[in-house]
This record gives structure tokens, sequence and C-alpha cells, in this order.
């Protein structure tokens, strides 16, 4: 048995413990221990290091207690990092390899410390971070010269300390070749030597950077040049003058060569690549030339293009070109022509093209267009043709031709010119038969028909029948007569001639005479004109029904009156468009009016008679006993006001009437000079006025339509007029009085047929008394008048001829007038002229529509 027990002494704990031994001779022994403190273990706090990095830990703060000497082991993982003098309080822990891009590796390390009799344990942890990666640049690409120096110089970045010190390096070359110290950040070697002009070797460097965790490569080009020749430079020049017969020297001794001493050793080489082809002399030398051709060509076909190739004595080479510039070429100028201006149906037309200033290595192509029925026979032709198509009024057809030039150098321009032919509808032709109408029996009778012509000069075809009397014509004859332009020893033999003769036949007994009856056709093809011919045969010693002499009568009387009827209806006409000069003192505008009726027509375009310089143009057209006349009269005149209301002036007119009446053609030109005189009342509206002109006139005439006769005649007319106006209300009253004297004098003649035509006086007067009523009718806008109007005519001759219109006659008429806001007016007037005269009789229905402008 024992006692045990703890007690401290001087601060040092002990045991205590007591045993008992037996009873009696029990020996106590006492055992005084001292008792021991376990230590304490402090491993120091958590650290932080680098992939690879060293850290030192410290232990010294561990309590050995009671001044215990303490003893360190430290302890880290198996294989991760290692630990240097682990027995120490403060040893060196080097942390493993973390790669770049990987997580944070967090490493425990243990701490046991000792006292020799206990012992105590600590932890801490140390972060390990990942490898940043190194960044290697080797550097920009490199050129140096076939045996030059070369320096390599490879940089790095790499954030994690000391791994830029610790780096290693390592360099590849693609392709082999090279040689320098691999290992190297920045080597430095001389390049391989190049045969002159050899191709450029490359390589491709590429270095690697290692941190000994991460790595990084980077390539960089390195070329070898060889030492390389200089290509020359070609410079052409040209000198002389570009003309005919010109010479024209190509210089290429300005040409130039960089590499030393090839100056001396070049070649050239000259060349024609465009234009007209020209004999080069020199084409192998630094000059060449050539002669320009005559005639001077132009750049239709392309300029003169020149090249010149310089070769140095390595092969190197340069081209330049030179152009020798021609002059422009001409204006492309295209005349297009007809055969004929003017054709009827069935007419013949050539067409021809004339063209200058084009090129002649050039190509020239046609193309005829028109907008007309005309049937063009080939339009690509340069000379073409058209027969004129059947039309039943007279049209004017526009031929456009287009002429197309495509040079050498496949350029192209066009020029057009037109033409123009009036197709008119055929006319029939004129027969004209000569021979006698009367025979006696046995005696030889000739009818000629060969002197029919056509107006439109087509070729005639003329055939005669007999279809009364006894037969005399076995069978119809038929003859052609080519043209009227045509002399009869220009016609074809079996042609010549249209005549049949025959014997005149007995006269049947108890018969005094008779009758040979024969129609005669002439045809131009389109239209077939047919004459009667009559010749009446009378036994011998019988009287003559009739002479050549009454038959030439008869032609000069007709003459005569179809004259007439031309000349008093040029004065009618010359009365009738007589300028209104009262607008002088009352004051007007000049107007620009067209007027359109059904009656017939009217132009009418002046300026304001009020003005001190006046003009007026004034035409009508219509028809009137079956003959179709135009009329057109110009005037012009000036005048001085001599007082308030009183004008004196001198006019001059210019007329020109024709008339067509089936085959009789009249046409005449004439002139009137005078002095006129209008005077207004004061106060009153009441205004006169008159006239007094002299003149002549050119005239021609054709009665058949084929010869056509010329006669001149001088003229006079004098006009008195006296008008006014009454206004009651609304209603506005006119009156008025005209008077006016006409007479034109003819000259004798010589028709074609060899006939005399005799001189003609013929004088007209008429007086018109007259009043107009003038009334408004109501409308929504603008204006719209009625006018009623009645007057009295008198027309006759006063030289004792036969007048156009001869005697009294009243007229009536009535209209509407509309004027709309537009300035338009439209006007439908009614009339009836020929009250109390027998014989004349007019109903009049006029539409009138007039703008001003």
């Amino acid at each position: 048995m024992g006692i045990i027990f703890r007690a401290t002494e001087g601060g040092i704990l002990y045991d205590y413990e007591y045993a008992l031994v037996g009873a009696t001779d029990t020996l106590i022994v006492a055992n005084r221990t001292a008792l021991n403190t376990a230590p304490t273990a402090n491993a120091g706090g958590n650290k932080e290091v680098g992939s690879g990095k060293t850290v030192t830990l410290d232990g010294s703060g561990s309590d050995p207690d009671a001044g215990a000497v303490l003893t360190y082991s430290w302890t880290a993982p198996i294989g991760v990092g290692t630990l240097s003098n682990a027995t120490s309080a403060t040893p060196v822990y080097t942390a493993p390899k973390v790669p770049a891009g990987t997580s944070d590796v967090v490493v425990t390390l243990t701490l046991t410390v000792s006292d020799g009799t206990a012992s105590a344990t600590s932890t801490m942890q140390v972060t390990v971070k990942p490898n940043t990666a190194p960044v290697v640049s080797a550097g920009g690409d490199l050129e140096v010269a076939s045996g030059g120096q070369v320096s390599l110089n490879a940089t790095v970045i790499d954030p994690d300390a000391g791994d830029v010190a610790a780096m290693g390096y390592a360099w590849v070359a693609t392709p082999d070749g090279l040689s320098f110290n691999w290992s190297s950040p920045s080597p430095m070697f001389t390049a391989p030597v190049l045969e002159a002009n050899a191709a450029d070797q490359v390589f491709d460097l590429t270095v690697t950077a290692n941190d000994g965790t991460n790595s990084h490569s980077d390539t960089m080009r390195l070329t070898v040049t060889s030492k390389k020749n200089v290509a020359p430079v070609a410079v052409a020049t040209s000198s002389g003058e570009v003309e005919a017969g010109g010479t024209i020297t190509l210089s290429a001794a300005g040409s130039t060569d960089a590499d030393e001493g090839d100056v001396d050793s070049l070649d050239y080489v000259w060349a024609q690549t465009g234009g007209p082809s020209v004999l080069l002399l020199g084409s192998n030398a630094a000059e060449a030339s050539f002669g320009l051709p005559t005639p001077l060509p132009t750049n239709a076909g392309g300029d003169l293009v020149f090249t010149v190739t310089v070769t140095d004595n390595d092969g190197a080479s340069d081209t330049e070109t030179i152009v020798v510039e021609l002059p422009e070429p001409p204006a492309l100028v295209v005349t297009a022509t007809a055969s004929d201006d003017a054709v009827v149906t069935g007419g013949f037309v050539g067409l021809e093209a004339t063209v200058s200033g084009a090129d002649p290595e050039s190509t020239l192509t046609y193309q005829w267009e028109t907008e007309s029925d005309v049937m063009i026979d080939d339009p690509a032709m340069q000379n073409t043709y058209f027969f004129a198509p059947n039309v039943a009024t007279s049209i004017t057809a526009e031929f456009v031709l287009t002429v197309t030039e495509t040079t050498a150098k496949n350029t192209t321009r066009t020029a057009r010119s037109s033409v123009f032919v009036t197709i008119g509808p055929n006319t029939a032709p004129v027969i004209v038969v000569t021979g006698p109408t009367t025979a006696k029996e046995g005696e030889s009778v000739t009818l000629d028909a060969s002197g029919s012509t056509d107006p439109d000069e087509s070729n005639l075809r003329i055939r005669w029948v007999q279809t009364a009397g006894p037969t005399v014509l076995e069978e119809e004859i038929v003859r052609v007569v080519e043209s009227a332009a045509l002399t009869e020893d220009q016609l074809p033999p079996t042609s010549r001639g249209a005549a049949i003769s025959f014997t005149a036949p007995a006269v049947p007994e108890g018969e005094t005479q008779v009758s040979l009856v024969f129609d005669v056709m002439v045809s131009d093809g389109v239209d077939t004109s047919t004459k009667t011919v009559t010749v009446t045969v009378t036994r011998a010693g019988a009287e003559e029904p009739g002479t050549d002499d009454d038959e030439r009568e008869k032609v000069i009387a007709e003459t005569e009156a179809q004259i007439d009827q031309f000349v008093q209806t040029r004065m009618n006409n010359l009365i009738g468009t007589q300028p209104d000069l009262g607008s002088v003192v009352s004051g007007g505008d000049g107007t620009a009016n067209v007027t359109m009726s059904s009656m017939g027509g009217q132009v009418d375009l002046a300026t304001a008679p009020d003005q001190p310089v006046w003009l007026r143009l004034k035409g009508n057209w219509s028809t009137v006993g079956g003959a179709e006349g135009d009329y057109v009269l110009g005037a012009a005149g000036t005048h001085v006001m001599v007082g308030e209301g009183l004008a004196l002036g001198v006019m001059a007119q210019v007329d020109h009437l024709k008339t067509v009446d089936g085959l009789a053609v009249a046409e005449g030109t004439g002139y009137l000079i005078g002095p006129y005189v209008v005077a207004k009342l004061p106060d009153q509206p009441l205004v006169v006025q008159g006239r007094l002109l002299y003149g002549a006139s050119q005239n021609t005439f054709s009665p058949l339509g084929t010869f056509e006769d010329s006669f001149d005649a001088t003229r006079l007319l004098a006009q008195f007029g006296v008008s006014g106006q009454i206004a009651k209300g609304d209603v506005v009253w006119k009156p008025s009085l005209q008077a006016a004297y006409a007479r034109e004098q003819t000259d004798a003649y010589t028709d074609g047929l060899g006939n005399p035509i005799g001189a003609g006086d013929n004088a007209v007067a008429q007086v018109s008394v007259g009043v107009e009523v003038t009334f408004p009718l109501p409308v929504p806008a603008g204006a719209m008048t009625a006018t009623f109007g009645l007057s009295d005519i008198w027309a006759g001759s006063v030289s004792g001829g036969p007048a156009v219109y001869e005697g009294h006659r009243g007229k009536v008429s009535f209209g509407v007038n509309r004027v709309f806001g537009s300035g338009a007016e439209l006007s439908l007037t009614g009339s009836y002229d020929g009250l109390g005269a027998d014989g004349y009789e007019s109903l009049g229905l006029d539409l009138v529509f007039q703008h001003k402008f």
C-alpha cells in the first residue's frame, strides 16, 4: 500500500508516492519525483506562395514549459512539395509546381515539438498559387543581304517573380541551314551566302520560352536576299512634223539603268502596235524613224502607236509606249436625195445617199426609214428606190437616212439626212386628138392621139376602138407613148405614134353623110380617160357641117370667159378681205385668230391698226361653182394723226389667188399701194374711212393641165365706208354702209395652142347697206350674245361684161356668240343670201372657234 499525492515546490510540480511494506517490520520509503509539463506547439500563421517557390516556416512560437528544451519536427504530405531542415524551428518549404490555368493547391504542414517527455503538434496551411505562363516575342521579321550579320532578340514577359531570370530558351529554324546558339535569347550569326540573282531564301525561326512550368513560342521570318539586277527604265520620245510626206523620228536614247555598267549594253526593239501601217526603219536601234504617207491619214483608224522594249545585259527589260497623234477626220456629212421630189401614185422614185468625210478604211452601213406607208425596196442599201403608193390626197413623206461609220479601231459615229417627197393622187391623162372631123368619100383620114399627155408624166397606153358607122378598123389598135418628156426618136419603133389611118367609106344610098364614131382610151396605168371622136363623111360636093375656125373661136371664147371669172373672183375676194381701219381712230387690239367654218376657212393675223405701223394677213379658201380657190392677202400700213380723230396714211398690199376647176388651173400674184384716210366725228360713234390703191399682177393659166400660159394685168381699188353704233340698254345697233369699186385690165397673149387670147377689162362694184342687232343672253360664266343681221347687197359689172354676182339681193343672218373665261370664243351663225334675187341662192351654216393670243 502506499500514498500518492502531488505538490509544488519552488514552482515545480512534484508527485509524491509513499509505500507501506508489511505490518511490523514495515519500511516506509518516501520518494519524491519531479512531474513534467507538456510543451505547446505553434506552427505559425498560414502562408501563400507561388508555384514552385519557397517559403520559410516559423515554429519558434512554440512554448517549452518550465524551461525545457524543445525539439522540432515538420512534416508535409508526401509528394506535395519538399521541406528543407525539417527539424529546425524555421525550415524552408518548396511549393509544388501548379500549372497555369489550374486551381490553387492548399498544403497542410504539421509541426511536432517535444521537451523529451511530452510533445505537442500544430498545423498551418500554405496556399500554392498556379504558375503564370510566360509570353515570348521572337521579334519582327528581318530581311538581310546575302552573308550579312543577323541579330535575333527574344523578349519575354512573365509576372511570376524570378521566372524571367530563370527562363529557358530554345530556337528552331525551318528549313535547316542556319547555325547559332540555339539556347540564347539573343543569338547572333552570319546569314548564308547566296549567288547573285538567286532566289531569296526564307527561314522561319521559332523561339520557345520555358519558366519550368509553362512555355510559350513565337515565330519570326528571316529573308536572306541575293544581289538583284535592276531593270532599265525605258524612255521614248518623238520628233518631226505630222504632215503628209513628213518624217517622224522615235528615240529611246534617254532610257536609264541603275546598275553600274548596264547602260552601255542596252538593247532596243521598236514595234508598231496601232494605227495605219507605216514602214519602221531602225527598229533595233536607240532611234527609229518612219515616213508619213500622202495623203496624210486621219485618226479614224486610230493614232500611230509604237512600243520600245529596252533590255540590259542581265535580261531585265522595260517597255514604253509612245503615240504619234494623227489629225481628226473631217465631219461625216450625209446627203439624202431623191430622183423626184413630187410623184403620183405608181411613180418610181430613186433614193440616193452621198457620204463625205468618211475614212477610206472605215466600214459604212446605211439605213433608210420613213413613217409613211411607203415600202422601200431595200432600206439597208446605199441607193434604193420605191414606187409611190395609192393615196387619196397628197402627202409629204420624209425619208430619213442614217449612215454609221465603223472605224478600224471599232469606234462608231453616225450622221443623218432627210429628203422629202410629195406623193399625190394620180391625175387622169389628158386626151388630145388631131385630125379632121369631116371627110369626103374616098379621102385618106388620119386621127392622131399621140399628143395626149399625162399631167404626172406617166407612160401612156392608147387604144382605139370604132363604135359606130361602116367598119374601117378591123380590130382595136393599141399604141404606147412612153412619156411626154421623151421625143419621138427616143421611143421604140414599135411604140412610135398613136394614130389610126383609114379611107373614108362611101356614103350609103339615100343618105348625104355617114358618121364614123371612135372611142380613144388613154391609160396611165392607174386611171383611164376616154374621148369619143366623130368623123362625118359626106358625098363629093356636099357642104361640110363645120370648120376648124369654129372650134378655135369656141376655145378662145371659153378661155377668155375663164380668165374673166378668175379676175372677178380675185376682185371680189380683194373687196371682201380688206382690213377694217376703224380702230385707227377708235382704238383696238391686234389679233392672231384662227377660224374654221363649215363653208370654208379663214386665217386672220393682225397687229393693232391704231399703232403708227400695222400689219395684217388674211386668207380664205372655198368652193364656188365647182372651182376650188385659195386666196391670201397681206397688208401693211403706216399713218400719222393730223388732228383729233383724223389719220392720214399709206398702205401696201400683196395678194395671191389659185383656182382649180377640173383640169383648168389659174394662179396669180399681185400688189396694190396707195393712200388711206380715217376720220371719227367728234363726240359721235361715227367712223368714215376711205382708200385708193393702184397695182399690177402676174398670172398663169393652164386650161387643159398640159401647157401653161402667162399674162399680166393692172389693178385699181377704191373703197369708202361709214359705220356707227347705237346702244339702247343692253341692245347694240350697228348700221353700216360700204361701197367699193375694183378694176383689173389683163394683157392679150397667145396660148400654147397658138390661139390669140384677147385683152380683158373687168370692173366690179359692190354696195352693201345693213344693220346688225346684238343683245346679251344669260349664262352662268363668261358672256353670250345673239346677233341678228339684215343687209342689202348690190353687185355688178361696170365694164360691160358678165359679173360673177349681178343685181340686188338680200341677206339675213342669225348667230349666237359664246365667250369663255379663257378667252376662247365659239360662234354659230346661220345665213340665207339671195332674198329677192332670181337664180341666186345661198344657204350657210358657220361654226367658228377662235382663240386670241
